[in-house]
């Protein structure tokens, strides 16, 4: 390599015998040296990274990905039909276990992504890390399942599943953006879910097995008709699933933000948001966490309409849901719904004991059934105001 771009020297001969001897480049040629130095060394520097130790990871570039992405990429989408190259990264893995990358740009999907979470042993990591996800035909835009009847994600522990990244729209069409079908350890992080009007943002389903210590953390859902829906077949549950950092706002009338179902045992929501707009829509609906919810930092934002519920507690939570640090903003209809007198419990300030809301709306009612150890404040159709205490006994609230 020459020691200096503006002289070249000849390199010393027993015919050519003058060292001194001297070329003059102009500084043009001296551009366009270093512009195709600079060149070659960057591409062998890239296909050097993309050979050396790549043999569990698969790499995916969009049609319209940069040239520099698609010489490190095994597969190049072309704007058609993209789940097609993805699915081929996914199924590449085999059952070793790896590292799935789909580089900036954007992918058209117009069929779901399967992820047999069953057949990878070890770990699967699906990053997509500045990817858009066009979702424009039926089905999910993506599905973790385990392909599996009557055992599911109980009978693969050591199965993990993790996706990172995932920024996916549904243009109004398809049933939802992820789902997770029956598998253990899964989960979905830094993600962005929107225009799902007729669908779901992110399912958890329990159709053939439990699905258990799933985790959704970090990301915001808008637009869908539910945000985040957990669901189960049988007698089949959700043991510890962990949601964190999740904000869900939507626009569609009778939605509902966290539609939580079937079983929530050991389970955890932390720092979590619904911000409502249309009439009809539910903030929280819980409906069986048979074994306890912790619910820590939950607010309800901008909640006023004639029919929102804030929170809504179905007929078959058995056992207390907790809410620590809850803030409900707005003028709800109802403020929290608990129709069949279930228990829970209010703690929103340790140091003061307080719910934040705006206005305090009370659904009348009739006597409720006692629960013991369990004091109530309810209306009925006559306008005034009760008091029932845990032994059953109704007293009329006076105003002096």
């Amino acid at each position: 390599m020459p020691q200096s771009l503006d002289k070249i020297h000849p390199v010393p001969s027993s015919r050519i015998g003058i060292p001194t001897l001297e070329f003059r480049i102009t500084e043009l040629e001296k551009r366009l040296y270093q512009h195709g130095h600079q060149h070659e060394r960057g591409a062998h520097d890239a296909i050097k990274a993309h050979r050396v130790g790549r043999t569990a990871t698969r790499v995916v570039a969009a049609s319209n990905s940069t040239s520099l992405d698609k010489i490190q990429a095994d597969y190049i989408c072309d704007g058609t039909k993209d789940e097609v190259e993805i699915q081929k990264a996914i199924d590449a893995i085999g059952t070793r276990g790896g590292h799935v990358v789909c580089l900036p740009g954007t992918y058209e999907i117009d069929s779901t992504i399967t992820v047999d979470h069953q057949a990878k042993t070890g770990y699967l990591l699906f990053t997509a890390h500045g990817a858009f996800f066009n979702h424009a035909g039926s089905g999910y835009c993506f599905e973790i399942q385990t392909n599996q009847s009557g055992g599911g994600g109980s009978n693969v522990p050591e199965r993990y599943t993790e996706m990172q990244g995932i920024r996916i729209t549904g243009t109004n069409s398809g049933a939802g953006g992820i789902q997770v079908d029956s598998c253990m350890r899964c989960g979905v992080r830094d993600f962005w879910i929107d225009d799902y009007s007729a669908g779901v943002g992110i399912d958890l389903y329990s159709q053939t097995g439990i699905c258990e210590y799933s985790y959704i953390h970090r990301g915001h859902i808008d637009g869908c008709l539910n945000g985040i829906y957990t669901r189960v077949e049988n007698s089949w549950t959700h043991d510890g699933t962990s949601f964190r950092d999740i904000d869900i706002s939507s626009t569609v009338v009778n939605s509902i933000m966290f539609r939580l179902e079937g079983g929530m045992n050991k389970s955890t929501m932390d720092n979590c948001t619904a911000h409502l707009h249309a009439n009809g829509q539910v903030g929280w609906e819980f409906d069986g966490a048979t074994n306890g919810l912790l619910c820590n930092q939950i607010s309800v934002e901008r909640h006023d309409g004639a029919t929102q519920k804030a929170i809504d507690i179905g007929s078959t939570p058995t056992q207390p849901i907790v809410f620590i640090y809850l803030s409900i903003w707005g003028s709800p209809a109802t403020l929290i719904n608990n129709p069949n007198d279930k228990p829970y419990v209010l703690i929103e300030s340790p140091d003061r004991g307080r719910v934040h809301c705006g206005v305090l709306s009370l659904e009348e009612t009739t006597t409720p059934a006692a629960v013991p150890d369990f004091g109530k404040v309810y209306t009925k159709n006559d306008n005034k105001l009760y008091f029932q205490d845990g032994a059953g006994s109704e007293h009329e609230i006076a105003f002096v």
